[in-house]
């Protein structure tokens, strides 16, 4: 984590594939901060997940597949699992 952190500092763009699996509440803290700067100066972050209250929270869109589908595309507010 503290290596991809230091390279990911001057990303513009950041791509995670479950990138909160296996961290500690520290490290998955450090993680989203990280992640907030890059947003926050303009970069853009695309990750998979399995964690939708972390997406959620997390993105400004979302893109939901059910075995292999696009079952859902648009912001995280208008996606319901009924």
């Amino acid at each position: 984590m503290v290596i991809a952190a230091a390279l990911a500092q001057s990303a513009t763009v950041l791509l995670f594939d479950e990138p909160t699996a296996s961290l500690d509440v520290d490290q998955r803290r450090r993680l989203w901060q990280l992640v907030d700067g890059i947003r926050a100066a303009g970069g853009a972050v695309l990750f998979a997940t399995h964690n939708l209250e972390e997406a959620r929270r997390t993105a400004d869109r979302l893109l939901v597949l059910q075995e292999g589908s696009v079952v859902y595309a648009g912001p995280p507010g208008g996606y319901s699992e009924d």
